[in-house]
C-alpha cells in the first residue's frame, strides 16, 4: 500500500501527460510555405475504441471563426482519407487534378465556416489503429467517431457554441446518417455530454442502400448519356435481374465480445452472389470494356495520356486498373467471408451447383472503376517528411487516399431517411440537403432519385432551376420533412472539385436556408494579415509625431498671438496720449 502511494503521484503525472499529448491544440507551422498564412491545427483526436485514435485538421474560419458555423467533412469509401476533402476540394488551399503545385482555393467553404477533416474509421490516411484486422460496422463506425467529435470540442472548447452541421460526399451518404443518430442519442442519454448543436446534413451524390445506387442505375446512366448502345441496353434489360432486388446480404454476421463481428455463412440464407444467366455476365464484361478509359466519377473529365497513367499508377497507387474489379469495395466484404467460411462456402456450392443447367452462373459483380486514374499528386504531398513533421505525424506512417484494405461491413441509409429524419425534422428542426453532380457514374442521380422516390415524402415544391449569376446551374425538389434535393451541372461524385463557384454557392444557399448570416465581418483579434505588428508601431510613432507637431504649432501660434496683443496695447496706449 506504500509503495502504491509512493507511485500514485507518477501515476498520475503519466495520465496527464498521455491526455495532454493527445488531446493538445497542435498549430501547424507553414503548411503551405507562405501560401496560406491563417491558422491551421492539426493533431489526434481518441475514440471508444482502445488504441484507436483519428487523424484531424481544423481550419478556423476567415471570416469570423467565434460566430460562424462549424461543418464536418468526411469522405466516404468506405475507408477513404478526408484530406481529400482538405486539399483536393473545399480547404483553403487545393491541388488541381494532374497538378503538384497548390494553389489558394478561391471558393474555399472555410471563407465563413470553420472546418474539420477527420480521417475515420482507424486504419484510414493518418489515423491509428491498433488491429489492422478490425471489423468495422457502420454502427460502430459511427460511435467510434461521435467520442471523436466529443473529445474535439473538449480541446477547442472556445467552439462548443457555434452552430454544428455535417458534411460529405459518397459513402459518407451512410456514414452520416448513422452519426447523426448516434450524436443525439449520445448527447440525450449522457449528461456529461457535450450538448453540440447539430442542426443539419449536407451531402454531396450520397450513397444510400444497394438497390438503388448500383447496377441498374449505372446501366441507365451509361445508356443516357450514349455511353452504351440501344441495343446492349436491351440485351441487358433482358437477361439480368432487375429491380426490386433489394437482398440482406450483409447482415450474416454474429458478435464475439466487444467491438469484434466475425462474418459467417448459415446454411440455408441467400448467399451474397446471385445465380444469374451466362448471358447476363456477357453483356456485364461486354459493358466494362465499352467504358474502359472512361473517368467513372466524371465522364466528361478529361483522362491523362497513357504513359501519365502508368506513372500515376505506379507511383501512387500500384493498382492494375484492369483487374480492380478483382479488388473491388463491393467484393471485400464476400471475399471476407469466403476465406472466413472456406467448408460451408464449398457445401453450399455442392449443394446448389447440381441442377446440370450450363447456363447458370454466379453473378459477375458490376462495381469497377475504369482505367482512368485520378491524379493523387496530393500523396507526394502527405507522404513529405517535412509536411508529417508540420502535422505532427509519425514519418513511419504511409497515407493513402483510400485503404482498399479495410474490413468494413457495408450498410445502408433508408431507415434513417424513413423514419428517424421524420421525427428528427419535426422535434430538433434538423435539415437534410442532398446534392448531386450530374456526370457521376459511381452514384448517379438516377440512383438518389429512385432512392427519394421509394421515401414516399409529399413533395413541397416541385422540379425548378437554380440559377447564379442569371445562369441555370441545376435543378432542385423540396420535400417534407426539411429534404431538399439539388442537382448541379458539369460536374461529377466529387462536385466541389469539379465546379467550385457552384458548390460555395450552394453551400452558402444551405447556411441561410439555416438562418446562418454568411456576411459576417472579420474578427480584428483573429484577422492577423490586417494590423501586422509592424504596422501598429509604425502608425504609433506616426500618431506620436503628429501629436508633437501639433503641440508645437499651437505652441507657435499661441506665442504669436502673445506678441500681437502686447503690440496693440503699446499703439494703443500711445493714440490715448496724443489724443489728450
Amino acid at each position: 500500500m506504500l509503495f502504491f502511494y509512493s507511485i500514485y503521484p507518477l501515476l498520475i503525472a503519466i495520465s496527464l501527460s498521455n491526455l495532454i499529448k493527445t488531446s493538445q491544440k497542435n498549430l501547424v507551422n507553414d503548411l503551405f510555405n507562405g501560401l496560406y498564412k491563417k491558422d491551421i491545427y492539426s493533431g489526434y483526436l481518441k475514440t471508444d475504441i482502445a488504441d484507436t485514435e483519428l487523424f484531424y485538421i481544423f481550419t478556423p474560419s476567415q471570416s469570423s471563426p467565434k460566430k460562424d458555423p462549424i461543418i464536418l467533412w468526411l469522405n466516404g469509401g468506405p475507408g477513404c482519407s478526408s484530406t481529400e476533402g482538405f486539399l483536393e476540394e473545399i480547404g483553403p488551399v487545393k491541388f488541381k487534378p494532374y497538378q503538384s503545385n497548390p494553389i489558394l482555393n478561391e471558393h474555399s467553404w472555410n471563407k465563413n465556416a470553420n472546418l474539420i477533416f477527420i480521417e475515420s474509421p482507424g486504419e484510414v490516411g493518418y489515423s491509428k489503429v491498433k488491429n489492422p484486422k478490425f471489423f468495422y460496422t457502420d454502427e460502430i463506425q459511427a460511435i467510434s467517431l461521435n467520442i471523436a467529435i466529443q473529445n474535439f470540442f473538449k480541446i477547442f472548447t472556445e467552439y462548443k457554441e457555434n452552430t454544428f452541421f455535417i458534411s460529405g460526399e459518397s459513402y459518407a451518404g451512410t456514414y452520416i446518417p448513422y452519426l447523426v443518430k448516434e450524436m443525439f442519442k449520445y448527447m440525450d442519454t449522457n449528461s456529461n455530454a457535450i450538448k453540440i448543436k447539430l442542426k443539419g446534413i449536407l451531402i454531396g451524390n450520397p450513397y444510400t442502400y444497394e438497390k438503388v445506387d448500383f447496377e441498374d442505375s449505372i446501366f441507365e446512366f451509361s445508356f443516357s448519356h450514349a455511353l452504351i448502345s440501344l441495343e446492349t441496353f436491351d440485351k441487358y434489360l433482358k437477361e439480368c435481374p432487375h429491380w426490386p432486388q433489394k437482398e440482406n446480404i450483409y447482415s450474416l454476421y454474429h458478435e464475439k465480445d466487444d467491438y469484434k463481428y466475425d462474418p459467417i455463412i448459415m446454411e440455408g440464407e441467400l448467399f451474397p452472389w446471385k445465380k444469374v444467366t451466362k448471358a447476363c455476365n456477357e453483356v456485364r464484361n461486354e459493358t466494362k470494356k465499352i467504358l474502359k478509359g472512361i473517368n467513372f466519377y466524371g465522364i466528361y473529365k478529361e483522362c491523362p495520356n497513357e504513359a501519365k497513367i502508368k506513372k500515376i499508377r505506379e507511383e501512387f497507387s500500384n493498382i492494375n486498373y484492369d483487374e480492380i474489379n478483382k479488388n473491388s469495395k463491393y467484393n471485400q466484404f464476400k471475399n471476407m467471408m469466403y476465406k472466413k467460411n472456406k467448408e460451408k462456402y464449398y457445401k453450399y456450392l455442392l449443394n446448389n451447383e447440381s441442377s446440370g443447367n450450363d447456363n447458370i452462373e454466379y453473378e459477375i459483380a458490376f462495381d469497377f472503376i475504369p482505367s482512368c486514374g485520378e491524379n493523387h499528386l496530393t500523396e507526394n504531398f502527405l507522404n513529405d517528411d517535412k509536411i508529417k513533421e508540420k502535422l505532427g505525424v509519425s514519418k513511419s506512417i504511409k497515407h493513402q487516399q483510400c485503404n482498399l484494405k479495410i474490413n468494413y461491413k457495408m450498410g445502408d441509409s433508408f431507415n434513417f431517411y424513413k423514419n428517424d429524419l421524420k421525427k428528427l425534422s419535426s422535434e430538433k428542426n434538423f435539415t437534410v440537403w442532398l446534392f448531386s453532380g450530374t456526370e457521376d457514374m459511381a452514384v448517379t442521380t438516377l440512383g438518389t432519385l429512385r432512392f427519394l422516390n421509394e421515401l414516399n415524402y409529399t413533395i413541397k415544391e416541385k422540379w425548378k432551376k437554380w440559377k447564379l449569376d442569371g445562369q441555370v446551374v441545376g435543378m432542385e425538389q423540396i420535400y417534407d420533412n426539411n429534404l431538399h434535393f439539388v442537382t448541379i451541372k458539369n460536374s461529377g461524385h466529387m462536385v466541389p472539385e469539379d465546379n467550385p463557384k457552384v458548390a460555395k454557392a450552394l453551400l452558402d444557399k444551405f447556411l441561410i436556408y439555416n438562418d446562418i448570416d454568411i456576411n459576417t465581418q472579420p474578427d480584428q483579434d483573429n484577422d492577423k494579415t490586417t494590423f501586422p505588428v509592424w504596422a501598429i508601431i509604425l502608425i504609433c510613432f506616426t500618431i506620436i509625431i503628429i501629436a508633437i507637431l501639433i503641440v508645437l504649432i499651437l505652441v507657435h501660434i499661441k506665442k504669436k498671438r502673445i506678441g500681437l496683443n502686447d503690440e496693440i496695447d503699446e499703439q494703443g496706449e500711445l493714440l490715448s496720449k496724443s489724443t489728450i
